[in-house]
């Protein structure tokens, strides 16, 4: 993986994939493997990884893909992906949006989140979420650019489910029941696992 920009600015392209335009759906395909289609914003995340992003709002992902009435699925995307993250004009009329937002920015103040300078890894390591036919769990790996090297995942847990497990790097967590969680996992970052 070569990092190709030296700066990274806005993303653009549909956080949920538009098969219309040949993006494929809000799947989540193992990187690296012979997948057919994917995100354009989940791709550019993981060859440009330690850069920091922002994504910037279109009215079709305000529509489409954000606040209650989408289950914040946009919002719980951007998480996903490590993203900075601006209001569309539209939206400042509705406060759930903020205190969404608000959840979001605790859990990276506990995690100090941009003080460790995480480098995003997608699904690389995770090889399973138990019961999660239904794919309402969704989990990314970040690694730490500093010395210490810990991993933490992403989850994004909306409709709070209880009793799942996410095996990564061979090593079972079990997923918070919280709509969106950080887990520390305690692992160390080796050249190896990539």
């Amino acid at each position: 993986r070569a990092d190709i920009f030296p700066v990274a600015g806005l993303a653009s392209g549909e956080i949920y994939g538009f098969t219309v335009y040949g993006h494929g759906g809000p799947s989540n395909p193992q990187p690296w493997t012979n997948v057919t289609s994917a995100t354009f914003l989940q791709f550019s995340r993981l060859i440009m990884p330690t850069r920091p992003t922002y994504f910037g709002c279109v009215d079709s992902t305000a529509r489409h893909v954000s606040g209650p009435k989408n289950q914040y699925y946009g919002e719980r995307q951007l998480f996903l992906l490590g993203f900075k993250f601006d209001l569309c004009t539209d939206q400042m009329d509705h406060p759930d949006l903020f205190l969404f937002f608000g959840k979001i920015r605790a859990l990276r103040e506990k995690a100090q989140w941009w003080k460790r300078r995480f480098s995003y890894e997608d699904t690389i390591g995770i090889t399973h979420i138990s019961n999660n036919e239904d794919g309402h769990v969704q989990v990314r790996r970040f690694d730490e650019q500093l010395p210490s090297g810990g991993i933490v995942l992403a989850v994004d847990n909306y409709y709070n489910h209880t009793g799942r497990v996410v095996t990564f790097l061979g090593k079972q967590f079990p997923i918070p029941p919280n709509q969106l969680d950080v887990i520390e996992t305690g692992l160390k970052t080796h050249p190896d696992q990539y």
